[in-house]
């Protein structure tokens, strides 16, 4: 026992300074790191001050020496490029946030963490010796720490499982997106994102028939990978989805859709779910009127009991100010929010595929998804008499218009635009008929009601059976 051991002590295992350890010998901190580095010997009285201060915070001074010590051996071992995976494997192995893993390790928040892991930078002595005894203290091996961060670095975490990112393969945008096989037609994953998000290129993992989706980033802000089927079916439920969100759905941000409809809620969760974003992952917010008549929790209440959200779903509901005549939803409006940096690139390029995969599709499987454009931005125009007079489809884009005006086209249905008012109008017994026929609105219940009864009073003034 000397007084480079009780130092050691005192400044790692106890996290003490230098200088608080000099204030209480009455010394200068020159002198204990003289004492600490082995230049200068103490004399015994000093040594015994020391070894007094020891026994303050660990009755056996012995053990704590010994301890010290293998710790301090250890660190010496390890090269300064291995103090990167060491701390990566320790956080992924308790499975710990960064600032967690300090907090665990006893140390104080430092925003140099990112910079330890990203091997920019090398923590100091004191801190090395605090991951070191983390790692002992829930029994792992540095060496095997050091492997275990190496793997992890060119790895994806799925679950509790490591997926190899080494094989991984790039996004192809020039192979053919849409596929006909077995009279079903489907989507090829490999073509439903760019090739880069900035400069990081977008990457696949094969797993069986499926692809895991990710790009390189720092750890601390790696984006969730997707998990993808390799051909996505172009079925009912994707195209029902695919038109609420040409309709409903966000472009400039984060995928979203708004709607007041819980119909539509529900249509829009089982078309993320297609993309490997289960309703849990989903945040909702309820926006309501300041003029409504219900309070937070009846409005809370209505969406939990008439939709697919659940109570760990719904965050905040925000009051909308008042805009003169603006009509009041009973229940407010769902934003349903996926905060994907993925799922927004794929929807991007999705929404830019559209008219492809419109114009490719036998004309009578293009229906759902006018189904979900009509549910989403159709709307229902009332003559005075009670007879349904038109049908409009409202936007401002006009490729959008285009394409729905063409597919309504294709199916026999006459279809005037008026610019000015960013929509299209179909009236005519004829072709009101064929709207009723196909359901229209089948995914917004009072649209859809409406329209019915409407149209039965069309028929009855028209005396058509």
């Amino acid at each position: 026992m000397n007084a480079k051991n009780l130092i050691q002590v005192l400044m790692y295992p106890q996290g003490l300074s230098a200088k608080f350890i000099g204030n209480k010998l009455g010394l200068s901190k020159q002198t204990i790191y003289s004492w600490l580095k082995g230049d200068t010997s103490a004399d015994t009285i000093h040594e015994n001050s020391l070894k007094e201060l020891v026994q303050k915070y660990y009755p056996d001074v012995e053990k704590i020496i010994n301890e010290t010590n293998t710790i301090m051996k250890k660190i010496v071992m390890i090269e300064d490029s291995d103090w990167k995976d060491l701390i990566l494997g320790l956080q992924e192995k308790l499975n710990l946030e960064q600032f967690e893993l300090l907090k665990e390790a006893n140390l104080k928040k430092d925003m140099h963490i990112s910079d330890w892991i990203s091997g920019n930078r090398i923590p100091i002595l004191r801190k090395k010796f605090k991951f070191i005894e983390l790692a002992r203290k829930n029994n792992f091996f540095y060496l095997d720490l050091i492997d275990f961060g190496k793997q992890v670095r060119r790895s994806l975490k799925i679950g509790s499982e490591w997926v190899s990112s080494e094989q991984a393969l790039n996004a192809e945008s020039n192979k053919e997106a849409l596929i006909s096989k077995e009279n079903k037609f489907y989507i090829n994953s490999l073509c439903l994102f760019p090739k880069c998000k900035e400069d990081k290129p977008i990457k696949f993992i094969p797993r069986g028939n499926n692809f895991l989706i990710f790009y390189d980033e720092k750890r601390s802000t790696r984006p969730r990978p997707l998990i993808l089927p390799k051909l996505i079916e172009v079925g009912e439920t994707f195209l029902i989805g695919l038109g609420i969100y040409l309709g409903e759905g966000s472009r400039n941000r984060k995928p979203k859709v708004t709607n007041s409809e819980p119909k539509i809620i529900n249509e829009a969760i089982k078309f993320y779910d297609l993309f490997g974003i289960p309703k849990e992952k989903l945040k909702a917010w309820i926006q309501i009127h300041e003029r409504s008549q219900k309070n937070f929790n009846e409005v809370r209440n209505f969406w939990i009991k008439n939709s697919f959200l659940e109570k760990n779903n719904i965050g905040k509901i925000r009051i909308k100010k008042s805009s003169g005549s603006a009509l009041v939803k009973p229940h407010g409006v769902v934003h349903l929010e996926a905060s994907f940096i993925l799922l927004q690139l794929l929807i991007e390029k999705l929404l830019d595929l559209t008219p492809k995969l419109m114009h490719a599709l036998p004309v009578q499987e293009v229906v759902p998804f006018l189904k979900g454009v009509f549910a989403a931005e159709g709307s229902v125009q009332i003559a005075s008499s009670g007879s349904l007079r038109e049908v409009r489809y409202t936007s401002t884009r006009e490729d959008e218009r285009e394409l729905v005006k063409e597919l309504l086209e294709s199916l026999g249905i006459k279809v005037q635009e008026y610019k000015k008012g960013f929509d299209l109008r179909i009236h005519g017994f004829k072709n009101l008929l064929k709207l009723v026929q196909l359901d229209i609105f089948k995914y917004h219940p009072e649209r859809n009601q409406k329209m019915k009864e409407g149209f039965e009073i069309l028929r009855r003034n028209l005396r058509i059976l």
